[in-house]
């Protein structure tokens, strides 16, 4: 058999870089044609604008003017709606004068870091290093969740990295590393705990409980730095959260579908079709108090639905963990927890899919691994199709609803089942190995 060249490609790769290609392309001629024949253009549409780029730096921005001071807390300013240590990376970040173009710079060196390592480990495993990098470059710059992220100026850069080097040291079997730097993500947007599954996986109870802890201190830490106190601290920032919960968890549909690709969205749809179907307006304009009523009505049967979901999905994913996923890879362990996280909050806004470009990386070195020994597991061409439909636009989607979140969480829970049914078995399981 004649030894691939270094400028050849994996096949699943191949097809996965057109995949992308295709559907980000369909996605721009989706976009420009609502622009110019239909002149409206889709809430998440496939063209890219800096419009009001950096508007969480934007929001916040008057809030740090008074950090550590009682008018931080001014309820006439937009509510904080993070966990406390990320007031520390957000006053840090605010300070320089031009904290947009910084925010972007650091950003973009970030997503190029991540593109530079990876063609480095695709490179050790025999494709050309230039080519690599050039096409995770195109790829990152064809991402939605990437420009999506760059556009807000949201902090899941930060989160992204933090956890994302933890996963890495994770890989290397550098557990207290990794579980150091699990629970500083944690700390910052709490669902990266998440990731702590895989320290506990490997029987390393100490870490484990160690990236736990380190959590909770850092978290406590920085509600005494905010002050008064840490209750009160605490209090102010659970009055963002109800926020958060009022404006885009329990958001009537559809408006309430854009952005976020929770898997508690789908539970919505279920909630609230059969309630309209039963209840539908009357034809014409609806006069408001029937629409207020209406709203009403779907927010308690959604709050409801809210109570029962949480409990049950958390009950779920611990079983499911417990039953299957600690006995997996650590691939496949990385691939199901980086999804739990990202899926199964009640509320999940589209940039946090940057989270899973560390895994994606990690499932191409060992596409290009098993290539270079003649091999293509089952069910690798479906990941890579999934991951192909999380990262592009989809504005296609869009017919009287927009639906692309929903259709990426319908793709990751394809990729959860194929990730829980197909053992990728790695060289880096072995702790101390290159990853």
């Amino acid at each position: 058999m004649n030894r691939p060249g270094r400028f050849e490609v994996p096949p699943v790769l191949k097809r996965f870089c057109l995949w992308v290609a295709g559907m980000t392309v369909l996605s721009e001629v989706w976009s420009l044609t609502m622009r110019i024949a239909f002149h409206r253009r889709p809430p998440l549409g496939g063209t890219f604008s800096w419009t009001d780029t950096g508007s969480d730096l934007r929001i916040y921005g008057p809030r740090f003017l008074a950090f550590r001071t009682p008018q931080f807390w001014n309820p006439h300013l937009y509510p904080f709606t993070y966990p406390a240590p990320l007031a520390m990376a957000y006053w840090l970040l605010l300070k320089p004068p031009h904290a947009v173009q910084v925010y972007l710079a650091l950003s973009i060196l970030a997503f190029v870091v991540w593109a530079w390592y990876f063609a480095a480990q695709l490179a050790a495993r025999g494709l050309a290093r230039g080519l690599a990098f050039a096409l995770l470059i195109v790829f990152l710059a064809a991402s939605f969740p990437v420009r999506f992220l760059l556009q807000t100026g949201n902090l899941e850069t930060l989160v992204a990295c933090v956890l994302g080097v933890g996963v890495l040291a994770a890989a290397k079997g550098r557990w207290w590393l990794a579980a150091t730097l699990i629970g500083l993500a944690g700390s910052m947007k709490l669902y990266p705990l998440a990731l702590l599954g895989v320290v506990l996986g490997q029987r390393r109870y100490r870490e484990f409980a160690w990236g736990l802890g380190l959590a909770a201190l850092v978290t406590l830490a920085s509600l005494a730095v905010l002050g008064p106190s840490v209750f009160e601290a605490q209090r102010y920032i659970d009055e963002g959260f109800l926020l958060l919960k009022r404006q885009y968890v329990l958001a009537p549909v559809p408006s309430g579908l854009w952005f976020s690709h929770s898997l508690f969205n789908l539970v919505k749809i279920g909630v609230v079709g059969p309630e309209r179907l039963s209840h539908p307006l009357p034809p014409g304009e609806p006069g408001e108090l029937l629409r207020i009523a209406r709203e009403a009505r779907e927010a308690a049967l959604m709050q409801s639905a809210l109570y029962v979901y949480t409990p049950l999905v958390t009950l779920a994913a611990v079983i499911l963990y417990f039953r299957r996923i600690r006995y997996l890879p650590m691939l496949n362990q990385v691939l199901a927890l980086t999804i739990y996280a990202v899926l199964l909050p009640p509320f999940s806004i589209d940039y946090t899919l940057v989270q899973l470009l560390v895994p994606l990386g990690l499932l191409c070195v060992f596409a290009t691994g098993e290539w270079r020994r003649g091999r293509e597991p089952p069910r690798l061409a479906m990941c890579f199709a999934c991951f192909a439909v999380i990262f592009t636009t989809g504005a296609y989607f869009e017919l009287r609803y927009g639906l692309y979140a929903q259709v990426r969480t319908v793709a990751m829970l394809v990729l959860l089942t194929a990730v829980l049914r197909t053992p990728f078995e790695q060289p880096f399981d072995q702790p101390g190995a290159p990853a």
